[in-house]
């Protein structure tokens, strides 16, 4: 094919998935009835239930119904959420007491803030990642870091290190947050997609009230902010122990089966034109050797 009838070809397969009536339909809406796959946990419950105690937390709206792997991935990506926001939100809602205890003056506690945000930068070198290796372990990763960094900033001695590790933990928190976003994409079906977007947004926000009202307790004491600090990585640790449950995107394994096939397909083709080429250059030598 030219490039041109690519394109073509391309547009054509992104129109017919956005439809669902591409073969690769059944990864997108959940929907596991034309392709039975045992390898690598793609074989989920296909039918989709509701959960009625989901429909009491009001922030959540009505919720659709969704596959048992649906659920799944939405409750690991949204409980995340929720407490890597709750720990983000607290350096701004202790930046008195945090400027306090580490005695950074008052014309240097905005270039500490600023440094610290310049972490979403490196956040885009996670999602480069993502796309050789996986959702799945980038987003293991993430949360695994950012409990580290939280732990560390509970425990900072002076300016330097309270800079550098919440540095490294906004890089965390960003790029978990763009990689959740891609993963309930690549998993959840045009129709479901928007709520679980919403939602987890919603809980995000639940984070951080979460934090001012923890904050109002003990905030102002002398070592509130390293104790609010501390206590949210408990929850983060349970989640990197729980996200080994998360599965890969249904998407991203479809289309890496696909370059696989296609790689091996271009391997297959090329071999004969490879054989062939190899006995005329034996020939070649043979009549030089016998000239």
């Amino acid at each position: 094919k030219t490039g041109k009838g690519r394109q073509a070809a391309m547009g054509s397969r992104i129109r017919a998935e956005d439809r669902g009536d591409d073969d690769t339909a059944p990864f997108l809406n959940g929907d596991a009835g034309t392709r039975d796959r045992d390898d690598k946990g793609l074989n989920d419950h296909a039918k989709k239930y509701e959960k009625p105690w989901v429909r009491y937390l009001l922030i959540l709206g009505n919720p659709p119904p969704l596959t048992s792997r649906q659920w799944r991935v939405f409750s690991l990506l949204s409980l995340a959420g929720l407490f890597t926001t709750y720990d983000d939100t607290l350096k701004s809602v202790a930046v008195d007491e945090i400027q306090e205890s580490l005695h950074i003056p008052d014309d240097s506690i905005s270039y500490v803030i600023g440094l610290v945000r310049l972490g979403v930068i490196l956040s885009v070198f996670f999602n480069l990642a993502a796309d050789t290796h996986g959702r799945r372990p980038l987003l293991l990763a993430t949360i695994c870091g950012f409990a580290v960094m939280t732990a560390f900033t509970a425990f900072a001695l002076n300016v330097y290190w309270f800079a550098i590790a919440q540095f490294f933990a906004k890089m965390f928190i960003q790029a978990e947050y763009l990689l959740s976003n891609i993963s309930i994409l690549e998993e959840f079906d045009v129709g479901t997609r928007g709520w679980a977007l919403g939602a987890i947004a919603s809980l995000c926000v639940m984070g951080s009230a979460l934090c001012i009202l923890a904050y109002g307790f003990i905030g102002a004491y002398p070592f509130g902010w390293r104790v609010l600090y501390a206590v949210g990585v408990l929850p983060l640790m349970i989640l990197a122990y729980l996200r080994k449950n998360l599965p890969e995107t249904r998407l991203f394994h479809h289309r890496q089966e696909q370059r696989a096939d296609d790689a091996e397909a271009a391997s297959s083709s090329s071999t004969p034109s490879a054989t062939a080429a190899g006995a005329l250059w034996r020939g070649d030598e043979k009549k030089e050797r016998g000239g």
